[in-house]
């Protein structure tokens, strides 16, 4: 299978799979609670918040990106996609400590900030892998 047809096939797999049995739920805050039939290998369940900006658009959380980061890079790994996942933090200390253990646990490399000096290091070693 080439590349572009694996990628594909993922894609349309992962696509298929997050739409299947999703659930978005208003609360009364103004956020949409969004339920995915995913859960962690701890058992707790993979769900999103959304605050809707004044323009109709939606806003991603911090801790809502770790979540579906890790949700990605655990989906790609056990589907043997070779790749090197390097996460960079744009504020770490703000998300819950147990978000911040499962990426870690799924990431190959992380920075806790983009200013950090170990950036471009880990950057050229992960691209020389």
């Amino acid at each position: 299978m080439s590349e572009t047809a694996e990628l594909s096939a993922i894609k349309e797999q992962l696509c298929r799979s997050l739409c299947a049995d999703v659930s978005v739920l208003p609360r009364e805050d103004g956020c949409l609670l969004v339920e995915t039939p995913f859960y962690f290998p701890d058992g707790d369940g993979y769900s999103m918040y959304l605050s809707r900006l004044p323009s109709g658009g939606f806003r991603v959380p911090n801790q809502t990106k770790a979540r579906l980061a890790t949700v990605v890079i655990q989906y790609l790994q056990k589907q043997n996609f070779g790749f090197h996942s390097l996460v960079v933090y744009s504020d770490m200390v703000s998300l819950p400590r147990a978000d911040v253990a499962r990426l870690t646990n799924a990431a190959n490399d992380q920075l806790a900030s983009i200013d950090s000096s170990a950036m471009w290091r880990k950057v050229e070693g992960a691209l020389s892998a």
